[in-house]
């Protein structure tokens, strides 16, 4: 389980979000989808979840979502913007 790290501050501009990384200066724009992941992921969802959750709003297969899910939090991890166990 992965979650936000508590040093980011984030904020929704027009339909996407910009995060910051406080103690590291890192700022990171998520498109539609990446912040559509990102808010679940701020509310505890596991990746099932938000995979489950991806499939119903996008209509995508489920092997196109878990690749989206697992890129973007491996993207956000290496970033020290999400922490925990992937």
């Amino acid at each position: 389980m992965v979650k936000a790290n508590e040093d980011v501050v984030w904020c929704p501009v027009e339909g996407e979000l910009v995060l910051f990384h406080s103690t590291r200066g890192l700022y990171y724009g998520l498109n539609t989808v990446g912040a559509d992941i990102w808010r679940l992921l701020a509310d505890g969802a596991a990746d099932d979840m938000i995979v489950s959750e991806l499939r119903s709003k996008y209509e995508v297969d489920e092997a196109t979502a878990a690749s989206e899910v697992h890129r973007l939090t491996s993207e956000l991890a290496q970033a020290g913007l999400i922490v925990g166990e992937q």
